[in-house]
This record gives C-alpha cells, structure tokens and sequence, in this order.
C-alpha cells in the first residue's frame, strides 16, 4: 500500500511528501493519511474526503485514524483531484483541492 500524505491547516490541504511515480490502474492500493495543525475547525466533524476525475466524482468518509482509501473509480485517469469536507450539525467547512498527478 502506498500512502499519500497531507498536511491540513484551517481550510488549506496540501500533500506533504512524496507523490511521484505514482501509476495508474492500481487497485485498492493508494491510501490518504490526514495531519491537521490547527485543528479545532475540524474537531467533532464527520470528515469526507471528496475526489474527482475528468469522468467522475465519488467521496469516502475518513475513518478516526485519518485515514481513507482512494477510490478505484479515480485511479484510471492521469489525473484526480481531492478535498476534504467536514460537516458537523449546521456546519460545513471546505478545503481547496489539490491535484494528484498518475502516470503510465
């Protein structure tokens, strides 16, 4: 499993090491890791990560170690973009979204 990492602070996100080389196709494979500074924005919501290609759009919840696997529906692409959301009560915050580059 590969893990692609980023760094959320407020309503930024941005990826935190590396993130190249990665081939698309892969399955079940690429794994988001979440590091919040700043964090209480963040704390008590439901956080969803939501991903978009050129064909379609899907989103998973991130589970209690800030952890969510990329769907398989955004790994045939050249490109995915993602970004989280966190929904508490009336609440909603966004990020930005950042892309993620596949190759192959």
């Amino acid at each position: 499993m590969r893990v692609l990492p980023f760094k959320i602070s407020n309503q930024q996100i941005v990826k935190n090491g590396d993130f190249t080389h990665i081939t698309k196709g892969t399955k079940n494979y690429l794994q988001c890791k979440f590091e919040f500074e700043n964090s209480e924005d963040w704390r008590g919501c439901t956080i969803i990560a939501a991903f978009e290609n050129q064909q379609k759009e899907c989103a998973v919840v991130v589970s209690n170690d800030l952890t969510c696997m990329v769907p398989n529906e955004m790994t045939d692409s050249k490109y995915f973009k993602m970004r989280l959301i966190g929904v508490r009560d009336s609440k909603r915050i966004n990020t930005n979204r950042v892309l993620i580059s596949q190759e192959g």
